[in-house]
């Protein structure tokens, strides 16, 4: 994200307010927001809730939390068993990407 702020290309992508929302995050949040920009980028844009706890190999009550305290931050919209990014969740994300003029929201 510090790369980004500092690039005249995309420090408009980089905003003051995901400075503090990347303090708050756990290190099992930033696996799930991963997971669910790589799903962003398909066509349906969500992911099943359920299958986050095989592919991160962790319990499911820690990622219970972790949805949670996610969708409190307002970077997560859960729907029953499906989770999708929020726009200030996919911007987030977009603004830490290695090469966000590579990333297109579907």
């Amino acid at each position: 994200m510090l790369a980004n702020a500092m690039d005249p290309n995309f420090s408009s992508n980089v905003r003051p307010e995901f400075i503090e929302t990347v303090r708050q995050l756990q290190p099992l949040e930033v696996l799930i927001m991963q997971f669910a920009f790589k799903a962003d980028q398909s066509s349906s844009r969500r992911f099943n809730v359920s299958s986050l706890p095989d592919a991160l190999k962790t319990r499911p009550t820690a990622i219970e939390l972790s949805i949670a305290h996610l969708a409190q931050l307002k970077c997560l919209s859960p729907h029953g068993d499906l989770g999708q990014l929020t726009t200030y969740g996919f911007e987030l994300m977009l603004a830490s990407a290695k090469d966000p003029a590579s990333v297109k929201r579907k």
